[in-house]
């Protein structure tokens, strides 16, 4: 009870007015000292919360990466079998067309998804190694 008036008296918290009464050296004296550990107090919950926000954060970022990147991909695949379907009709048009100028009565067409196939094989192989497949090379 003393020490509690004694506290009162020189502005310490009871824990500080024990220990100066003991021999030990006060760790942060008055007013200021208790305003300094609540803020400490205050502190760890918020920084707790804000380390919580920035793991979120990164998890959310690398996901949308990673969900970017199939995005793309598949993007591309779609961009390069429309463009190989374009280009499969357009050589059938065109032997017709050959057919129609020699006056050749029938002919046989290859179907445009055996060409269509084709033509996505090497247009892939073209965007990924720069280089045209090993069955393309022998149509140089």
């Amino acid at each position: 009870m003393l020490h509690q008036w004694h506290s009162l008296i020189d502005g310490r918290p009871h824990e500080e007015s024990t220990k100066a009464s003991l021999g030990h050296p006060p760790t942060e004296s008055g007013r200021a000292g208790a305003v300094r550990r609540r803020i400490r107090a205050v502190n760890i919950p918020w920084l707790t919360i804000l380390t919580s926000a920035a793991v979120g954060v990164l998890a959310s970022s690398m996901v949308t990466l990673v969900g970017q990147y199939f995005e793309r991909r598949s993007r591309r695949n779609e961009l390069l079998l429309t463009k190989a379907l374009e280009m499969a009709i357009r050589r059938t048009d065109v032997l017709l067309e050959a057919i129609k100028i020699s006056g050749k009565g029938s002919a046989h067409l290859p179907d445009e998804v055996i060409n269509a196939e084709t033509y996505f094989r090497r247009l892939k192989s073209l965007l990924v190694s720069g280089k045209l497949p090993a069955d393309a090379e022998k149509y140089k």
